[in-house]
């Protein structure tokens, strides 16, 4: 993972995974921290970081979010930056909105 995004300060893991996963129970997203329900997809991340193991859970709405603003953000302090760039916290329909919008003009 290599990212010179300005929103990284970070070092990267050591070893680091992502995939799409279905959860077999409720879950709490890393960045929003809505309930993820049981029976929806939601991405999973684990990686070693400065030699400790971590794993994060992100709705599928937060993914897309992160995807479009920046990759490299830590993980869970997403809403405190597109607070501070954008003025609007990670709740309420305008980020898919806006997400659904980016994608259409890629």
């Amino acid at each position: 993972m290599d990212c010179s995004c300005e929103c990284y300060d970070g070092e990267a893991p050591s070893v680091f995974k992502q995939r799409i996963v279905t959860a077999r129970k409720p879950h709490k997203c890393c960045e929003c921290k809505d309930v993820i329900p049981k029976g929806t997809k939601y991405e999973r991340i684990t990686g070693l970081w400065d030699g400790k193991w971590d794993e994060f859970k992100m709705c599928i709405g937060c993914s897309r979010i992160r995807e479009h603003i920046c990759p490299c953000a830590e993980f869970g302090a997403l809403n405190e930056y597109v607070i501070e760039v954008y003025n609007m916290p990670l709740v309420g329909n305008e980020w898919e909105e806006w997400v659904n919008e980016t994608e259409k003009e890629d």
